[in-house]
């Protein structure tokens, strides 16, 4: 009887604790609800979640995160089997591809292949200091393989190297540039020619060009008037927008009243200036300014070594005879000041002017001279008349052209005849004119001048 009266009472206190929980439970269900309902009144049924759903949710976060846990500590203690590396490397003082290769690991076997194959398309010895090398590597456990390899010797072309397999293909592959054309117009002072073209802001290289080119159309220091220029070309940037060249095409100057028109044009594969006439510009020596003195027949005797015609003896000629009758205008070369006007010695009448650039002309065996020691003449002037004075076997011009003190030979710098473009080439360069002007034409209207 006492065992089921304990019996008893431990059932009404558990069905007494039963009934408290009951009723927190439904109290707090009345809290939560009525505090949800507030919230969730504008949600639809796909918005609600069932409590299992939570718990089972709460279950898998947790199980991921005991696999992901778990999947780290693996990881962490296998090693890992590739890794990709990229390398920007500058070459040092001493530095060869095989050194820098083997410095990160490369093998001297596939280093010495890697040279092997950049040797067919580029001569090793030109690899500088300062150079930027790209390698690309891969890592496998232990060993190092190299998959790439890039440099760039000059901003027009590079070098990629590949691997194919055991072995590495190497080639240049040229960079594509931005080529933009650029129209400059100025002036030029005939006293101050450098300071007038660096005020027009031309890049330094196309600044000698431009009055390069000029010089060989015309004697600069002797024109009275400021020369007006329009100069046209293309300026190439690289892939970082650098300016890495210039390459002239086109030049419009006013010299004293004259319009000048110059193009640079490929002719037979060489680049030359040509006028807009298609008459060719004698520039490969740099001082065709020069023009011819005289109308002459024929050369009677060259310059260098030869036999004199008078006294039989192998001398060296000093200049070259231009044949010519007696009384054949005789014209200043270049302009410049006269610095003998006199019978002089063997030359019989003799006039020698001084030019720019420490360059000179001589005429000799002249029957009348028309200039006076001092004298500054043009080019073209007429300063005297051939004919057959001092020692000479026959009316002619005895021509010469000292540089810095040396005799040179006066026609390698004059051409007989002028040089013009003719048939298909000539057709060739009027088209490339005209393509010039059309791309001129697209330019801003406001750096466009007249003249051009």
């Amino acid at each position: 009887m006492i065992l089921h009266k304990n019996n008893l009472i431990s059932i009404g206190l558990l069905a007494f604790a039963t009934l408290i929980a009951c009723v927190q439970h439904k109290y707090s269900y009345k809290v939560m609800y009525d505090e949800d309902q507030s919230k969730s009144e504008n949600y639809t049924d796909d918005d609600v979640v069932d409590d299992d759903e939570i718990e089972d949710e709460e279950e898998l976060n947790n199980t991921e995160q005991e696999l992901s846990s778990l999947s780290n500590k693996t990881q962490l203690s296998t090693p890992t089997k590739s890794m990709n590396n990229t390398f920007d490397i500058l070459v040092k003082k001493g530095d060869t591809i095989c050194t820098i290769l083997n410095k990160h690991g490369i093998s001297q076997g596939d280093a010495l292949k890697v040279s092997s194959a950049i040797s067919k398309v580029f001569k090793l010895n030109k690899i500088r200091t300062g150079l930027k090398i790209l390698i690309k590597i891969t890592r496998d456990n232990n060993n190092v393989m190299l998959d790439y390899l890039e440099f760039k010797p000059n901003p027009r072309y590079k070098i990629i190297v590949n691997r194919k397999q055991s072995n590495f293909i190497a080639k240049k592959e040229e960079v594509k540039l931005k080529k933009v054309l650029q129209n400059v117009s100025g002036t030029i002072n005939p006293k101050s020619i450098k300071n007038s073209m660096q005020k027009c802001n031309i890049e330094k290289k196309m600044e000698k060009e431009t009055i390069s080119v000029l010089k060989n159309v015309t004697d600069i220091p002797n024109v009275k008037k400021p020369i007006n220029f329009d100069l046209v070309y293309e300026k190439y940037y690289d892939e970082e927008n650098r300016i890495i060249d210039n390459k002239f095409l086109y030049l419009a100057a006013v010299v004293d009243g004259r319009i000048k028109r110059i193009y640079k044009f490929k002719n037979n594969g060489i680049e030359e200036y040509i006028h807009s006439d298609g008459t060719i510009i004698n520039n490969k020596k740099g001082i065709s300014m020069f023009i011819q003195p005289i109308a002459y027949k024929k050369i009677s005797s060259p310059f260098g070594i030869r036999i004199h015609p008078i006294t039989g003896r192998t001398k060296f000629h000093t200049g070259a005879d231009l044949k010519a009758n007696t009384g054949t205008p005789v014209k200043a070369s270049a302009g410049g000041v006269v610095t003998k006007a006199s019978y002089f010695s063997g030359y019989g009448n003799y006039i020698s002017i001084k030019h720019a650039g420490g360059m000179k002309t001589a005429y000799a065996h002249l029957s009348r001279i028309l200039v006076k020691p001092g004298q500054h003449v043009k080019q073209g002037q007429l300063i005297a008349y051939s004919g057959n004075s001092g020692n000479s076997t026959g009316p002619h011009l005895h021509y010469e052209m000292i540089k810095n003190g040396k005799f040179i030979n006066p026609l390698s710098f004059v051409p007989q005849q002028p040089r013009h473009l003719t048939g298909k080439t000539l057709s060739q360069f009027n088209n490339f004119k005209h393509s010039i002007h059309l791309r001129i034409a697209k330019l801003n209207s406001s750096n466009i001048k007249t003249i051009v």
